[in-house]
């Protein structure tokens, strides 16, 4: 009901009569827009997820063909009979086909390394992050270490494969990676726009590979949300603020 004091001329009158009969009108605009704007924001969300999904499946994949390749030298018949050094030479080969930095053989208990590809035979070598060796050994299955600095300042990964015989682990194989690896499969599909940045961390929440300036990102922790979210969480979707400052959504999933 609208009260019209008696003094009001008749245009101040047809005024108020017009913003009485668009009311509705911006109401309901109004909803509509509210509507509009959650629906873009449940498809965005869904979008990133399901990329971030797609994303990590192909880590996956990357990783599955390491550990295959080194689970067939486990079983290596050069082994049975106790011939490291016909096994150091088949080791060696294979390292030739693959994109490793190198491949390692180490006793878990003491953890020593027995021999290095990229290294001349007998070079003595420290054991790099014994606590995934630790892992693989005790759970006797492969496991895909955080990322470390190597005694030469090289920053890489590790994928641990046991080799057990007579039912003890009498083994770790270690395939040694670099970032590079990693960036070459979230940089392997096109970005649906330059401004979306592909981030992988390892379970310690530190940058693997990043699409965006990685040369300065690798190798340092992801922001604090981001790792109390996905310690937390198998997938999420949610506000941050980026490594460089930038607010943005982020979407994750985690690789197996």
């Amino acid at each position: 009901v609208l009260a019209l004091p008696r003094r009001m001329s008749l245009r101040a009158y047809l005024v108020l009569l017009g913003v009485g009969a668009m009311l509705p009108f911006v109401v309901v605009s109004g909803v509509l827009l509210l509507r509009l704007l959650q629906d873009n924001r449940v498809s965005v969300e869904r979008t990133l997820i399901t990329s971030a999904r797609e994303q990590a499946t192909a880590l996956d994949s990357e990783m599955a063909a390491t550990i295959r390749t080194l689970e067939a030298l486990a079983v290596s018949s050069r082994l049975d009979s106790g011939d490291l050094g016909g096994f150091e030479a088949e080791v060696r080969r294979a390292a030739t086909t693959q994109r490793w930095l190198a491949v390692r053989v180490v006793t878990p208990d003491p953890p020593a390394v027995v021999f290095d590809t990229s290294e001349p035979p007998g070079t003595r070598l420290p054991v790099v992050d014994p606590a995934s060796l630790a892992v693989s050994a005790r759970d006797r299955a492969p496991v895909v270490a955080p990322l470390r600095r190597s005694p030469k300042g090289v920053l890489a990964f590790a994928i641990r494969v046991p080799v057990i015989r007579e039912g003890a682990v009498r083994w770790v194989l270690t395939a040694i990676l670099t970032p590079a690896t990693i960036s070459d499969v979230i940089t392997r599909e096109t970005l649906p726009t330059n401004e979306w940045t592909r981030t992988v961390v390892d379970s310690a929440g530190v940058v693997v590979a990043r699409t965006r300036d990685p040369e300065r990102y690798v190798g340092t922790p992801a922001t604090d949300p981001f790792r109390g979210r996905t310690t937390v969480s198998h997938e999420g979707f949610y506000q941050d603020t980026s490594l460089d400052g930038a607010a943005v959504y982020v979407a994750f999933s985690h690789s197996h």
